[in-house]
């Protein structure tokens, strides 16, 4: 199945986790072909240059010379003509994909071609050294239902509970190209409104597979490039835009669907997401004694050097594929020795 999948890395500096993501994926021999489409001004060391070269499978975009270096939907516009594979999956530099998955996931859609994306859940897990070391700990975080309805809005209600992202997951080559065409020029002065817009596209255009099993291995960090963007529910609301991009966002949502009776999307959102963000905001925003007794209680768990093992022997015991659990320690031992 290797000839039938894309990985297109999206990367903004941090050369030192597009080294360690291309050292492991020349070291395991991964025969997939690997875009990496670099949006960063800055040139690229030669030891990045180097494992560039050593695989005719790499190819390397620099955008920053071409004026589409920040815009991520500009570089995936650019790059579907390159995506000649039935299949595409992508990536951040500072993660780690789970082969058998992802292999579960191509052969899923090869067989069920009503479905244009699947996927598995995400397991976040954090360095002390940053860039190699132990890891600790281990969590599951986008443990998903399918969405699989064949009523469009019964999907788009589903997504609106979880806001989830494909990001992760493995998409039909045609579909991911259709869902970038089409919202290419839209929301640019507002990257989380393009994105919502682009997961929209794809819940109205498809249903979804989610595996209960790992699809990529996420290390959480300071440097991640989603944090640089990341926004507080609060700060997005209390933007101008706000209301207006709803609006807009309603309005494309029915332009896509052309239903006898108008989708009320304006309502969905703020009925089925904008509510429970809320909620969790304020969940977060005040703690009792109690509360950051069991916080503290858990870092100093977390810290504990000898708590490490059993972390991860813990954590592994979840799952009973043991291609799976290889994977899982494959990634383990490179972090260590890396």
């Amino acid at each position: 199945m290797s000839n039938q999948l894309t990985i297109v890395v999206p990367v903004l500096g941090n050369q030192d986790f597009t080294l360690r993501f291309l050292k492991y994926f020349n070291t395991q021999k991964f025969k997939y072909k690997l875009i990496i489409a670099d949006g960063g001004k800055g040139k690229l060391t030669e030891k990045v240059t180097a494992e560039i070269k050593k695989n005719p499978k790499i190819q390397y975009f620099s955008f920053y010379k071409k004026g589409k270096g920040k815009s991520l939907f500009n570089r995936y516009k650019y790059l579907i003509k390159f995506i000649k594979t039935p299949y595409v999956k992508l990536m951040a530099n500072d993660d780690f994909f789970l082969d058998t998955t992802i292999a579960k996931c191509i052969k899923f859609l090869n067989n069920n071609k009503k479905f244009s994306i699947a996927g598995g859940s995400l397991i976040n897990f954090r360095l002390k050294n940053k860039i190699s070391g132990k890891f600790y700990s281990l969590e599951t975080i986008y443990d998903l239902k399918n969405n699989s309805s064949n009523n469009i809005l019964k999907r788009l209600s589903q997504y609106m509970s979880t806001t989830h992202s494909t990001f992760h997951c493995v998409y039909r080559s045609s579909f991911f190209k259709k869902s970038v065409n089409h919202i290419y020029k839209k929301f640019d002065k507002d990257l989380d409104f393009k994105e919502l817009f682009f997961e929209i596209v794809n819940t109205i255009n498809s249903k979804q597979k989610f595996f209960k099993e790992p699809i990529s291995f996420h290390q959480v960090h300071e440097r991640s490039e989603g944090t640089k963007r990341s926004e507080n529910i609060l700060d997005q609301i209390s933007k101008s835009s706000f209301i207006d991009n709803l609006k807009y966002l309603d309005y494309e949502i029915n332009k896509i669907v052309k239903s006898h009776k108008k989708i009320e999307f304006f309502n969905i959102y703020f009925k089925v997401f904008l509510a429970s963000e809320i909620k969790k905001h304020k969940s977060k925003a005040y703690f009792g004694a109690r509360d950051i007794m069991k916080l503290t209680n858990r870092l100093i768990k977390i810290k504990f050097k000898n708590n490490y093992e059993d972390n991860v022997k813990i954590f592994i015991k979840k799952f009973k594929n043991s291609k799976i659990i290889n994977e899982i320690y494959q990634i383990k031992n490179y972090l260590i020795d890396y």
